[in-house]
């Protein structure tokens, strides 16, 4: 998958909120005072930088870089976890 392939697919999904945050995720949002809309914002605008497959997982692992609605810059890995969903790994300024 090409970055534009992921970028336009990451966009898709994210569209309609299919966006899942894991454990660690959620734990990190937190500390640092990140909402999901912050997420989303980036996920929809931002771009995607790196695009590896991951064997253990068998998904796509995505690196997005982009701003959230107080134009602080965000970095999120991210992983399609489906045709429909996104699964936000982590996330950091």
């Amino acid at each position: 998958m090409t970055k534009e392939e992921a970028k336009s697919k990451l966009r898709e999904i994210a569209r309609v909120g299919w966006i899942a945050t894991s454990t660690h995720c959620r734990q990190r949002m937190s500390e640092r005072n990140i909402s999901l809309e912050d997420v989303e914002n980036v996920l929809l605008w931002g771009e995607v930088t790196e695009v590896v497959w991951d064997n253990k997982y068998q998904s796509f692992k995505l690196t997005v870089h982009g701003q959230d609605y107080d134009e602080v810059d965000l970095t999120i890995i991210a992983a399609f976890v489906d045709q429909n969903r996104i699964l936000c790994i982590t996330v950091h300024e």
